[in-house]
């Protein structure tokens, strides 16, 4: 059995009043498109977007489906720890990007994103931990409640340099389009970092690119 751990979700409604005081005669579905474009992006690029998942082993069982049921897409995992039966000790497991070379390896984990499975490869028993970093889908009508309580004004500067950006409209400025979507990347480095090392911050750089 595979259980996700839940969070609450926002509408993508709740970023519109940003928006639209710039902008207040265009359509809502523009606002929701260029939101959602700039959360992937950030979720993609940042992996802040994080959640646990909890698999019951059984045994004999070496694959496990990984599918959100709210709609959000595997994009990273980031750690995979196991407890026994009784929870008294755990351990982490070894992470591989690639099948074992052999099929006498144990305790080892690999995800195949082709099928979304998790391959385990250790002993039987007990509850596989799985610290995730999840994406939302690209046909998306709400997102994880972590952008408005954490990353609000990422969110909403990327939709505007997106906006500001769009070609042939009579509010278009590649010049402020550019210096919108550099801030944005500089902001979404800063989150990055955040979530990374914990609120530690230290010397960590990450590059995003820079519009010219």
């Amino acid at each position: 059995m595979v259980v996700y751990e839940p969070f609450p979700t926002v509408p993508l409604s709740e970023f519109h009043d940003e928006l639209r005081f710039e902008w207040p005669e265009l359509p809502a579905p523009l606002f929701d498109h260029y939101l959602l474009k700039t959360a992937v992006d950030m979720a993609e690029k940042g992996a802040l977007v994080r959640r646990w998942v909890a698999i019951e082993l059984e045994p004999g069982v070496t694959r496990y489906l990984m599918q959100s049921p709210d709609g959000m897409r595997l994009w990273q995992i980031l750690g995979v720890r196991q407890s026994d039966c009784s929870f008294e000790c755990s351990h982490e497991v070894r992470r591989s990007f690639v099948p074992p070379e052999t099929c006498c390896v144990n305790d080892v984990a690999w995800f195949s994103p082709e099928d979304n499975v998790l391959h385990y490869s250790g002993c039987a028993g007990g509850t596989l931990y799985v610290s995730l970093s999840v994406v939302p889908e690209r046909d998306a009508c709400v997102l994880p409640r972590v952008y408005k309580d954490r990353y609000y004004s990422t969110l909403v500067m990327g939709a505007r340099a997106h906006i500001m950006l769009i070609t042939g409209q009579k509010w278009t400025n590649m010049r402020v389009g550019a210096e919108l979507l550099n801030e944005y990347n500089r902001m979404l480095r800063e989150d990055a970092v955040e979530v990374l090392t914990k609120g530690q911050r230290g010397k960590l750089k990450m590059q995003f690119g820079r519009v010219m």
